[in-house]
C-alpha cells in the first residue's frame, strides 16, 4: 500500500469514528418543531351535533362534559337565577375541603331555630351531635336546612364567613354571575347564579371521591345520637337515581332544589360509556324538572362522544415523529386527557400540533378540526425520577455524566493510536528502502572491481 492510500485511509477511520458518536438530538428536536411551537392564540371550540336540540321547559338550561368542561347544550346559561338548594353543592364541598368526614358538630340554637318553618329539615335538635360525614349526607340526600347552618359553622365560624367562603371559591372556578349570601340557598334575592356558573361547581365537586359516594347513596340511616334517640332514616330525593318513573339510566346522582322564588331546579349526573354529564336546569315547574333533564341527557349520550387521544395510533406516531426537547418516548399528555366530539365526527381528520399556551408559555398538544382548535391538552416531559428510585435515578445520573466525560477521551485515544500507527508504518518503510538501497549498491559492477580478489568472499557474507 503507498504511503497515500494509507494516508486516506486513516483518514477515513478518524471520519467514521466521529459519525459513530451520538448527536445532541436536543437541538434538533427543538429545530424541527420550532415552527409549531409558537403561541398560538385559538380559543378551544366545542363542535355540535348538526341534530335537533330539544325543546326544554326549563328558563335556562345547560349540558356539560364532567370531564372536559366542553358545552354540548344550552339555554340562557349566563342569566342570573336563584338556586335553591342545589347551593347545597358548594355548601358540601367546601366541607370536604376543609373538615374532616369523623369530626364532631354540634348544633347551635342558630343553626337549629334560623331557618324557615317547614323548610327541608331532618329534624335536629339544639345541643345534637352528629359527624361531619353524617351531616353531609343529610344535607346531600335529604336537603337538611339546619345541617347546612351548622356546616357553615363548623368551617366558618356563622353564616356571614362562610358565604365569603363560597364566593372567594365560585370566582376561583370561574364563575362571574354568582354570589352567595347563605350555605342552604333558602331565598335571598342577593342569593343568585346561573347555568354555566353551576355546571362549573358542580363539575368541581365531582371531582372529590367522597362527594361521589354521598349522591350515589340511596339511602343511609343515621343511629341515635346524645339527644335523640330514635335512628334517622335518610332517603335521596333525587328521583332519577332510584327505581322511580323518572329513573334514568346511568344516573349517578345530583341534588334537587326548591323555593318559590326558584321554583324546581336540578343538578343530574349521568355516565354512559366514557362519557359523563353534569345537567342543571333552572326555573322549571315540578315534574317538568326530571323532563327537561332527561331529554337533554338524551341529546347528550345520542350525539356525542369522548375521543382519548393517547387511544389513537395517530396520537402514538405523531409524538415519535415529532420529539419533543429530546425525549421522543417520554412526551406524553394524561390518559385521562379528552376531547368531547359530536359522533359523525372522523377522527381521523383531526390533526396534531404542539403549540405553547400565550399566558402560561407551558407546551400543549394541540387538536384541531377544520383550522378549530378542539383540544389543548398539556404536554409534559418524564423524568427519570418519576420511573425509578432516588437511589436509582442518582446511579444512571452519574453513569451518564461518566459516559459523557470518557467520550471524548476514547475518541482522543483512537485519534493517537491511529496515529502512532501510521507514523510506525512509515518508519518501517523508509528502513525497508534503505535497506534494499544498500543491497542494490552492493551488487553494482563499480564496487565488485574495487573489492578486487575479495569479491567472491564478500558476496557470501552478505546477509539481509
Amino acid at each position: 500500500m503507498k504511503p497515500s492510500k494509507l494516508l486516506y485511509f486513516m483518514i477515513l477511520l478518524l471520519i467514521l469514528s466521529l459519525a459513530l458518536q451520538p448527536v445532541n438530538t436536543t437541538y434538533l428536536a427543538k429545530a424541527a418543531t420550532s415552527t409549531s411551537l409558537e403561541a398560538s392564540e385559538n380559543a378551544v371550540v366545542t363542535l355540535h351535533s348538526k341534530n335537533k336540540r330539544p325543546s326544554v321547559y326549563a328558563d335556562s338550561a345547560i349540558l356539560m362534559d364532567a370531564n372536559t368542561g366542553a358545552v354540548l347544550y344550552s339555554k340562557r346559561i349566563h342569566k342570573k337565577q336563584y338556586p335553591a338548594s342545589i347551593t347545597k353543592i358548594m355548601t358540601t364541598l367546601l366541607a370536604l375541603e376543609n373538615l374532616s368526614p369523623t369530626d364532631t358538630v354540634t348544633f347551635s340554637r342558630n343553626a337549629v331555630y334560623s331557618i324557615e318553618p317547614g323548610s327541608s329539615s331532618i329534624g335536629i335538635d339544639e345541643g345534637e351531635e352528629l359527624t361531619v360525614e353524617q351531616c353531609l349526607y343529610g344535607i346531600m340526600l335529604a336537603s337538611a336546612n339546619e345541617v347546612s347552618n351548622a356546616i357553615a359553622e363548623q368551617v366558618a365560624g356563622d353564616n356571614a364567613s362562610f358565604a365569603n367562603m363560597m364566593n372567594e371559591k365560585s370566582t376561583e372556578l370561574g364563575c362571574v354571575n354568582t354570589h352567595f349570601t347563605n350555605p342552604h340557598g333558602l331565598h335571598d334575592k342577593e342569593h343568585y347564579t346561573t347555568a354555566y356558573d353551576m355546571a362549573l361547581i358542580a363539575k368541581e365537586a365531582y371531582q372529590n371521591e367522597e362527594y361521589k359516594k354521598i349522591i350515589a347513596t340511596d339511602h343511609i340511616i343515621i343511629p341515635p345520637t346524645n339527644i335523640q334517640t330514635d335512628e334517622r332514616y335518610i332517603q335521596n330525593h333525587h328521583k332519577m337515581f332510584r327505581q322511580t318513573k323518572f329513573y334514568y339510566e346511568g344516573c349517578t346522582g345530583g341534588k334537587t332544589g326548591y323555593t318559590t322564588d326558584a321554583k324546581n331546579t336540578l343538578v343530574t349526573y349521568a355516565k354512559r360509556g366514557d362519557l359523563e354529564l353534569i345537567c342543571v336546569v333552572l326555573r322549571t315547574n315540578a315534574q317538568n324538572v326530571y323532563v327537561d333533564t332527561q331529554k337533554i341527557l338524551d341529546y347528550g349520550f345520542h350525539n356525542y362522544i369522548s375521543y382519548y387521544p393517547t387511544n389513537e395510533q395517530a396520537y402514538q406516531d405523531f409524538v415519535k415523529e415529532n420529539p419533543l426537547d429530546n425525549a421522543t418516548s417520554n412526551s406524553y399528555i394524561d390518559t385521562n386527557y379528552s376531547i368531547t366530539l359530536p359522533k359523525d365526527i372522523v377522527s381521523s381528520n383531526i390533526s396534531m400540533n404542539y403549540t405553547k399556551g400565550v399566558e402560561d408559555e407551558k407546551s400543549y398538544l394541540e387538536f384541531t378540526y377544520e383550522d378549530q382548535t378542539i383540544g389543548l391538552a398539556p404536554l409534559n416531559v418524564k423524568e427519570k425520577s418519576s420511573v425509578s428510585s432516588p437511589a436509582s435515578s442518582k446511579k444512571e445520573k452519574k453513569k451518564k455524566a461518566i459516559n459523557t466525560a470518557i467520550k471524548p477521551i476514547l475518541i482522543l485515544i483512537v485519534v493517537v493510536i491511529l496515529l502512532l500507527g501510521f507514523i510506525l508504518f512509515s518508519v518501517k518503510l523508509t528502513l525497508d528502502r534503505r535497506r534494499k538501497s544498500m543491497y542494490i549498491i552492493s551488487r553494482s559492477p563499480s564496487r565488485r572491481h574495487h573489492r578486487g580478489p575479495r569479491r567472491h568472499n564478500r558476496r557470501n557474507q552478505l546477509h539481509f
